[in-house]
C-alpha cells in the first residue's frame, strides 16, 4: 500500500511480504479468522457462480476491528513495487537557454470557468480525490478542519511515507481554501517522491542507464 495512517511501518512490512512471497506470520484467530473466513466464502461464491465482479480488483478491503464495517479503498500502483510499477519514461532533453524568464508569483487561483464539471479548483480537488485514502492512500486526509481560514486560506494533507510514517504538509492561497489544498498536494507529491519514489539512474544522454534487476 502507499501509506498507512495507523501504522506505516507495520503495514508495509505486511504488504511487502504477501507480494514478495516472504516468510508468513502466525494464522489468525478469533473474529479475525471469522471475518478472513466470510470473505473467502463469498469470493469462492462469486468465482463459482460468475454473477458479480471481483471486489479487491484494483482496490483494498479494509474492515474496522470495532464496529466491523467494511470499506473499499482504490489502491494505487506503489512506485517500489517490482510488479505494478509503470516503466519509467525516457527523459527529454532540456534547453535552459531557451527557457522563459521566471514570472512573478500571483498567489491567486484562477477562477473555474464556464464548464465547472472538468475546469476549477474544485474540480482538480475531485480529480486528485482518487490519491486520498485513509488506510492506503498516497495521501492520507486533509488536515486543515480546525485551522481559521482568515486571513489567509491555509490547505494541510497528511502524506505517507511508508516505514517513515505519515508528514503533515501545509500551503496557503490568498483566496480560495480549494487553492490552498491544491498547493498542499502539489508540495506533498513533492515530498512523496523525495522519501519513497526509487531514484533512476540516468546515462549521459539523458535516458535511463540499464541496470540489473534486483529480484530474480
Amino acid at each position: 500500500a502507499n501509506g498507512d495512517a495507523a501504522d506505516a511501518a507495520v503495514a508495509a512490512g505486511l504488504w511487502s511480504g504477501l507480494a514478495l512471497e516472504g516468510a508468513g506470520g502466525p494464522a489468525p484467530r478469533g473474529p479475525l479468522a471469522a471475518m478472513l473466513g466470510n470473505l473467502l466464502g463469498y469470493e469462492v461464491f462469486r468465482l463459482v457462480t460468475g454473477a458479480l465482479p471481483a471486489e479487491t480488483r484494483g482496490q483494498v478491503l479494509v474492515q474496522d476491528m470495532a464496529s466491523f464495517d467494511v470499506l473499499a479503498e482504490r489502491l494505487l500502483p506503489h512506485p517500489r513495487c517490482p510488479f505494478c510499477r509503470p516503466a519509467p519514461a525516457p527523459a527529454e532533453a532540456v534547453d535552459l537557454t531557451a527557457a522563459p524568464e521566471r514570472p512573478a508569483f500571483e498567489p491567486v487561483v484562477a477562477a473555474a470557468p464556464d464548464d465547472e464539471a472538468t475546469e476549477g479548483p474544485l474540480a482538480e480537488l475531485d480529480r486528485r480525490s482518487l490519491a486520498l485514502r485513509p488506510s492506503v492512500g498516497v495521501f492520507t486526509r486533509y488536515a486543515d478542519e480546525p485551522v481559521t481560514q482568515t486571513p489567509l486560506k491555509v490547505g494541510a494533507v497528511e502524506v505517507g511515507l511508508g516505514a517513515a510514517g505519515t508528514r503533515t504538509v501545509a500551503a496557503f492561497d490568498v483566496q480560495h481554501t480549494a487553492g490552498a489544498r491544491l498547493r498542499a498536494l502539489d508540495a506533498a507529491a513533492a515530498v512523496y517522491a523525495e522519501h519513497v519514489v526509487p531514484a533512476e539512474p540516468v546515462a549521459a544522454d539523458g535516458s535511463p542507464a540499464d541496470h540489473a534487476d534486483p529480484l530474480p
